[in-house]
């Protein structure tokens, strides 16, 4: 039987890792094998780090997304079949759309003999819904993110709505009414793993949709993924006070710098790791307290640790590594890598047209 080959797509910050991770340790308490795929217009993706540090096998693409690197999509997933997976779940870069048409059915054309498609996922955070839902008229930047995240709808086979964890049952009754979509809707907490066998299981029944293969402006499209700066640094750092506090005050720092510019966080994601353990942090927003997880103990001023951090938001990129570098000042830290930029326009590999065009 052919392995399932699952994409989970999503904006920035819309929690695909944290289900690929959640999903992959429910299958594996099930006695079945899972591969996963990584995605990242650069290197120094903590989603591998993170996703390795729990012991899972991962494949990267990076330097382009799945559509643009078609090619470095497919010896991803032919490096995952040596390792004879029941299941692949790969993970496209969070600013990208029109799936469908760039990589989902030129999956289906060229690659079907090796794995079975299985339908489109598109995650939605339901504080994202709200947040474009009430941007201001001149917030150019705000309507780049929305329009990414209005074409990722568009085309989604199945919606999943994310982080139910943190609704309460009329909240979560209000962000699916508010999503006017056509696919199906179901909501989820990688988490508390609430809802992932019913997503799961919804996938099993629906087909990849050629229907929702869509016209996009691809000049629109690359204008709205150029708003988002894109920040990957790698640093020797010792900080001097204990590290998930430096690590929660830098996140809070951070952020809280990016909205006072005007700024939206797409995602925000660092891992701190030492020689006794590592600590994974995350945030998107000042209304919300970081998220971190993980142990590690250092001897303040002394001991070293690598500190990966990837950043993007709606502002220069040339600006995020200025801000993070103004939050570290008190950490000992020495750069050891930095790629900061502007996604390039988008010039998909395949692009297979909507029938009748």
């Amino acid at each position: 039987m052919k392995p399932q080959l699952a994409l989970i797509g999503g904006l920035l910050g819309s929690g695909k890792t944290t289900l690929l991770r959640s999903f992959a340790a429910h299958l594996n308490k099930q006695g079945r094998r899972v591969a996963l795929i990584t995605n990242d217009q650069t290197g120094g993706l903590v989603d591998t780090i993170f996703l390795e540090k729990a012991g899972l096998s991962v494949e990267e693409v990076v330097g382009a997304c799945f559509c643009c690197d078609f090619d470095g999509l497919t010896q991803a997933i032919l490096n995952s079949l040596a390792h004879c997976p029941d299941v692949i779940l790969a993970e496209p870069v969070g600013s990208c759309t029109d799936l469908q048409a760039t990589v989902v059915a030129p999956l289906k054309d060229l690659l079907a003999d090796s794995v079975s498609i299985l339908p489109l996922t598109v995650l939605v955070d339901p504080h994202r819904i709200n947040e474009m839902n009430a941007l201001l008229p001149d917030d150019a930047a705000g309507e780049a993110v929305k329009y990414l995240f209005t074409k990722q709808l568009e085309e989604a086979d199945l919606i999943a709505l994310t982080k139910i964890d943190t609704l309460d049952d009329a909240l979560r009754e209000d962000a699916i009414r508010q999503l006017t979509v056509q696919a199906p809707v179901v909501a989820l907490s990688a988490v508390t793993e609430e809802g992932i066998v019913q997503w799961w299981d919804a996938l099993q029944r629906l087909r990849p949709g050629d229907a929702r293969l869509k016209e996009i402006d691809y000049a629109v499209y690359a204008e709205a993924e150029a708003a988002m700066g894109w920040l990957n640094m790698k640093l020797s750092v010792s900080p001097e006070t204990a590290p998930d506090l430096a690590l929660a005050g830098f996140l809070k720092g951070v952020v809280n710098d990016i909205e006072t510019r005007r700024g939206h966080t797409g995602n925000f994601k660092c891992v701190l790791v030492g020689d006794n353990g590592y600590l994974r942090g995350g945030l998107l927003r000042s209304t919300e307290s970081p998220s971190i997880e993980g142990r590690l103990s250092l001897r303040s001023g002394n001991e070293k640790a690598e500190f990966t951090v990837n950043l993007r938001a709606t502002l220069a990129a040339t600006e995020l590594k200025e801000t993070v570098l103004r939050h570290l000042t008190d950490w000992n830290a020495e750069v050891l890598s930095v790629d900061a930029l502007h996604p390039a326009p988008p010039r998909p590999t395949h692009r297979y047209a909507p029938h009748g065009s």
